[in-house]
Order: C-alpha cells, then sequence, then structure tokens
C-alpha cells in the first residue's frame, strides 16, 4: 500500500486525535485539554507518512514537559474518534490499532519529531 502524507494540524482541526480521559488526572504530569493543545501547537505545520487509512489517533501515554522532553503516543485506528467509546463499550475492547505513532520535541529534541510504525 502506498505511503499517504497527513497533516497534524488538519487532523487536530477534524478532531482525529484525541487523548485517554484517564490522562487528566494523573498526579505527575497530568494532559488534560490546556497540556493537550499547549504540546500540539508544536506540531501544527507537521506531517507524517502512513501506508493505510486510519481515522483517528488515540493518545494513550503523554508527558508534556518543555522545555524537558515531552512526547505524546497513540495508537492509530480504522474507526473514527467518537466511535472509539461505543466500539470499547459494544466490544469490551479497543479495536485492532494499524499502526503506533509517537510526537515528540524538548530536552534535545529542537525540530519536533514523528515517528510512525505500521503494526
Amino acid at each position: 500500500m502506498e505511503e499517504i502524507e497527513y497533516s497534524v494540524g488538519f487532523e487536530l482541526m477534524n478532531g482525529s486525535i484525541v487523548s485517554s480521559s484517564s490522562l487528566e488526572n494523573r498526579d505527575k504530569y497530568p494532559f488534560g485539554e490546556n497540556e493537550f493543545n499547549r504540546f500540539f501547537q508544536r506540531f501544527l505545520d507537521k506531517s507524517f507518512k502512513f501506508a493505510g487509512d486510519f481515522r483517528c489517533i488515540f493518545i494513550y501515554d503523554a508527558k508534556e514537559n518543555f522545555p524537558k522532553h515531552s512526547y505524546a503516543t497513540g495508537w492509530m485506528f480504522p474507526v473514527e474518534a467518537e466511535d472509539l467509546n461505543d466500539y470499547l463499550r459494544t466490544k469490551g475492547g479497543f479495536p485492532k490499532a494499524l499502526g503506533e505513532i509517537r510526537f515528540e520535541y524538548g530536552g534535545g529534541i529542537d525540530t519536533p519529531r514523528i515517528t510512525v510504525e505500521k503494526r
């Protein structure tokens, strides 16, 4: 399958990148709406390539700690973000991930970096 280039800004504006609500209330390095927005500001003009047609990125681990190393790691799913909760409720788990994506910057990474791995 041919790689397609995706714009992070476009995916954010479409609501295709969401984070786990469990990240909001962590004692150390909570990743709520403010941290999410601050973190992804650095990626708005970035893009990545992926050989597949995903519908959402679900961030399951993140740490916004700029200027120190900061990251967000997520699974790429074939279902829309708004359908993910329904899938979890009816099927009892996540759909099979198409890939994993990691966004990172800070702590010696001067240019925001995106790494994608197909599953």
